[in-house]
């Protein structure tokens, strides 16, 4: 079979490359139809239906208004607003009754002919009635009548988070869900689901980050609470007695001799020293805690009873001797005996064995001519043996 001609009065149209070639073959007439028109992107718009009148009730107002997808309620009517109101009214007063009671005998046909109301409707009923004051201590639940704990056990228990954070003793995570296992006789898991329950809908509102867990910081109860007093005082001890040491040194300072005036090296005669725990850590402890307080602390001792170390620097910067407690009679390893040689610590060092590797009154004995041999072995305080050092420390 012969392949068809095209007629001679059409040309045969190639396929435009560019838009300006699209244009001209329209002009021409080679292109036409629906491909000659811009359509806009998207589904076609859909007729718009003619709007049906409302039903007549006789009464003259519209309650129900007919749509294409069933009816809806009006519930700004009078009628309708009142009977919404009583079904949240009796939702909230009336006690060991849930929520759907209350929607089975208020939509009960029979009784009375009134609109049906969904859960959703009652409980922003419920909403408005609590922000306009009327159910200030209300707690909103769904499923009331079902929860796991009621209410008064939710506050009680927030009451209870909220003390022992005040007394530094905050509950952790664990400790929250094992009283709600033991209040209500479930396993723990249920506990765990009831308290992200409580969580997700802010029943905690007086504890920080709606009642999940913080950083504590750890505490012990055997400390001395520091007031303005006593920071005054320690100012003052110290102003005095480092104007004292400044006077001495100028006085026995020899302009004939090469060595620096003391106003010129003063940071190095100025020491301090410390102790330093050196025991393992149980890590971050994360509690519960409450608006209330300022600061979240968790007492994890009765004291710092693991204070081993004692460091001594000076303002300019040196390192002074290092000096280790160690709980015991004697040293057993030959390493220790002579840690200035066997690991090259500063002049000084030294492991001082006590009964109970505490710095007490007989440590502090032994600490002291150590103490001494090294701060006058420190860089700059070695060339001037007859100035005078201050040195100051906790007790």
């Amino acid at each position: 079979m012969p392949n068809p001609v095209a007629p001679a009065s059409l040309p045969i149209p190639s396929l435009p490359r560019t838009k300006k070639d699209a244009q001209g073959q329209k002009k021409r007439g080679l292109i036409t139809g629906w491909m000659n028109s811009k359509i806009s992107k998207g589904r076609p718009p859909k007729a718009a239906e003619p709007k049906k009148a409302p039903k007549d009730t006789g009464g003259g107002q519209d309650v129900l208004v007919p749509k294409s997808r069933g009816s809806y309620t009006s519930w700004d009517h009078p009628e309708n607003a009142a009977h919404l109101r009583a079904a949240a009214l009796a939702a909230v007063h009336e006690k060991g009754v849930s929520i759907k009671d209350v929607l089975e005998r208020f939509n009960a046909t029979e009784i009375h002919d009134k609109p049906q109301i969904s859960r959703r409707q009652i409980f922003r009923e419920i909403q408005e009635l609590k922000k306009g004051g009327q159910f200030n201590n209300y707690i909103i639940t769904k499923k009331e009548s079902n929860a796991l704990i009621s209410n008064d056990e939710v506050k009680f228990l927030e009451e209870a988070i909220v003390k022992r954070d005040l007394a530094n003793n905050g509950m952790d995570r664990k400790e929250v869900i094992t009283y709600i296992k033991n209040l209500t006789g479930c396993n723990f898991k249920t506990a765990e689901n009831h308290f992200h329950y409580l969580q997700r809908n802010n029943k905690f509102p007086r504890l920080k980050r709606g009642g999940r867990v913080v950083v504590a910081q750890k505490t012990t109860t055997k400390r001395s609470q520091i007031r303005t007093e006593s920071q005054l005082r320690w100012h003052s001890i110290i102003e005095s007695v480092w104007g004292e040491v400044k006077r001495y040194n100028n006085n026995n300072y020899n302009v004939s001799s090469n060595k620096k005036p003391f106003s010129t090296i003063m940071p190095y005669f100025w020491l301090n020293f410390d102790e330093t725990c050196i025991v393992a850590s149980d890590g971050n402890v994360s509690v519960l805690s409450g608006k209330e307080s300022k600061t979240t602390s968790r007492i994890m001792s009765d004291s710092r009873l693991s204070i081993t170390i004692l460091r001594v620097g000076s303002a300019a910067g040196c390192d002074g001797p290092l000096i280790f407690l160690v709980e015991g009679k004697s040293i057993q390893y030959k390493a220790l005996k002579d840690i200035v040689k066997t690991f090259g610590c500063p002049p000084g060092s030294c492991v001082i064995p006590t009964p109970s590797a505490y710095m007490t009154d007989d440590a502090w004995e032994q600490v002291l001519p150590h103490l001494i041999e090294g701060i006058r072995q420190m860089p700059v305080i070695r060339d001037y043996p007859e100035f005078k050092c201050m040195v100051t420390f906790d007790g």
